[in-house]
């Protein structure tokens, strides 16, 4: 079986609590891969789990912490037996054959291995060439159509030819839980993906405002949900009743304040439930700007209504840059359900782009705000994931 060498970057650098990111990271991959034999060493980690590769990469590739991962094969710290190991993984592989130009790259983590790393990677080459004569004149140091890599650690030599990219960033789980306003649209669930990967885990929360949006709306937003929890270990979803505070925002308010008024409510109760289950932060997804709601004042009128500190990801985004991370992570093609979301309902002709909070708090003495939060947020549902 082959072993899975899982790298991580920026866990490197934590120096004094490196030990505690490093054993965070152990656990989500033990949670995602149960049955995984895993060990850790200074750097890397070693996974052997009895899975296809293709399910192994699925997995790994969405665990925030890893940078990269390889499939190696694990051989005695010998020159001899490091070529001869190479020589039977290229004979018995003939596609790994199949190259314009190669090269041999090693690394030394342990110092104590008495051939240097460039040495180690000519003295490999020039081995399989003799054996392989197709390989003559082929060898390219720079950009190699094919890479055969060895790792020199202080137990084994570790041979592999692939690196499969992660997610770098930090586990989940080490820098406390947030608490994400889901929406249904493009932007929301790439914030939520851009602090679950700062190593928070997340939660979320939605505004459901049946019949207003269909339930369709719904199962949209738990299938988001569901898609951003395959990088991280589970979470719930709290589905908040919205159509009365909705219903009563357009009866008693001045169109131009109608999404902003809104917004503050969705804040309110967001900061409400986040207290109440000990969140550290909310998460939106808003883009500074990309919309009236959006404006600096908008968002200091919005954040007025938030106890808990609001961290917005996406802020000096364009759409575009958000797009491309959406389909990275697999949400884009469900975000662009025809499925309506309350936020994008009723918006108005002429919204007001740069409120007073003043002017916002006076128009919004006219509600019957207050006792339709607290009744909402007592007939919430929440949804395991």
């Amino acid at each position: 079986m082959e072993i899975t060498l899982i790298r991580y970057g920026e866990l490197a650098l934590k120096k004094g609590n490196r030990k505690y990111f490093e054993k965070v990271l152990v656990q989500n991959i033990k949670a995602k891969l149960p049955k995984a034999n895993i060990q850790r060493q200074t750097g890397r980690i070693f996974c052997e789990v009895d899975l296809p590769k293709e399910e192994i990469i699925a997995i790994l590739s969405k665990i925030p912490g890893i940078t990269s991962f390889s499939f190696a094969t694990r051989v005695e710290r010998d020159f001899t037996a490091i070529k001869d190991k190479w020589f039977e993984i290229l004979s018995s592989n003939p596609e790994l054959r199949s190259f314009d130009n190669f090269k041999f790259e090693s690394k030394r983590a342990d110092k104590s291995f008495e051939i240097h790393s460039d040495e180690l990677s000519k003295l490999l080459a020039e081995d399989m060439i003799q054996k392989f004569p197709e390989f003559a004149g082929k060898v390219k140091l720079k950009d190699p159509d094919m890479t055969f890599y060895t790792e020199i650690r202080h137990d084994f030599a570790y041979l592999f030819t692939e690196r499969f990219k992660g997610v770098g960033g930090l586990p989940v789980g080490t820098a406390g839980k947030a608490l994400a306003l889901l929406s249904g649209g493009i932007d929301s669930p790439v914030a939520s993906y851009m602090i679950m990967k700062r190593g928070m885990k997340v939660d979320f929360i939605y505004f459901h405002a049946y019949p207003f949006t269909p339930e369709q709306s719904k199962e949209k937003v738990l299938e988001l949900a569901r898609i951003l929890t395959k990088y991280e270990i589970k979470s719930r979803m709290f589905v908040i009743p919205f159509t009365e505070i909705q219903t009563e925002i357009r009866r008693s308010t001045d169109p131009r304040y109608l999404t902003l008024l809104m917004r503050r409510a969705m804040m309110k109760i967001a900061s409400e439930i986040g207290k109440s289950y000990k969140y550290d932060a909310l998460i939106t997804g808003e883009a500074l700007s990309q919309v009236a709601s959006q404006t600096i004042k908008s968002m200091i009128c919005s954040n007025e209504q938030s106890e808990l500190f609001v961290l917005r990801p996406l802020i000096g985004f364009d759409k575009e840059e958000t797009v491309a991370i959406a389909k990275k992570i697999g949400t884009y093609e469900t975000s662009i359900l025809p499925y309506a979301d309350c936020c994008s309902l009723f918006v108005p002709p002429n919204p007001i782009i740069k409120p007073d909070l003043s002017d916002v708090v006076a128009v919004e003495r006219n509600l019957n705000a207050s006792l339709l939060i607290e009744k909402a947020i007592g007939e919430k549902e929440i949804i395991d994931i």
